[in-house]
């Protein structure tokens, strides 16, 4: 209720809800197991040769030999949306197993090329990622084409102590301790 006297001036009365006040107790003593983090030997493989990937030296497929997924294929390639070309590039490098041609996100290209070598030529929907620099082409989707001329395969370097050494480790031992302890800080949760 509100109430106005000429000599006291305004008042008024208010009823509120008071929520209780709670303290908690006892909080500090709960202790929460973070999920353990699994490592596999698979994964540590994994990582282990993707740097051997990352450093191997590119040579021309081996005589007789069938491609496959991660044999890199040098070639041209345009991208066209609503039957406009808008990009082209004629040396662009593709590892199938990726599904990206130059700017192009594909779906399906490791199944497309398969075991195909030199020569081949596919053609498939694609889809510019919206971030791409290129706003001409940034977000679009269309098809992409791609004609393999060449083929290499990966020469890896030898995982040997070797190898291991230039990773700034002992030996392999070393390198795979220090692979799986990398592996489980990047999968570990973040402390809350």
């Amino acid at each position: 209720s509100v109430s106005h006297d000429p000599e006291k001036g305004l008042s008024f009365e208010a009823n509120f809800t008071v929520r209780p006040v709670i303290e908690p107790k006892g909080y500090d003593e709960i202790r929460i197991e973070p999920p353990a983090v699994e490592v596999t030997e698979k994964d540590v493989d994994g990582a282990i040769d993707a740097i051997r990937l990352r450093l191997a030296r590119w040579v021309p497929l081996p005589e007789g030999e069938k491609p496959g997924g991660e044999d890199l294929r040098i070639g041209a390639a345009s991208f066209a949306a609503g039957g406009e070309p808008l990009w082209q590039d004629d040396a662009v490098e593709v590892l199938p197993k990726e599904d990206q041609v130059g700017p192009c996100e594909v779906k399906g290209l490791e199944k497309a090329l398969g075991e195909k070598g030199a020569g081949v030529e596919v053609s498939l929907p694609a889809r510019v990622p919206a971030h791409w620099p290129d706003e001409r082409i940034a977000g679009k989707e269309g098809t992409v084409t791609f004609r393999a001329e060449e083929v290499k395969r990966a020469e890896r370097p030898p995982l040997d102590d070797d190898f291991a050494k230039r990773q700034k480790c002992e030996s392999v031992a070393d390198l795979r301790r220090k692979a799986e302890r990398s592996l489980r800080a990047a999968r570990e949760p973040e402390p809350t």
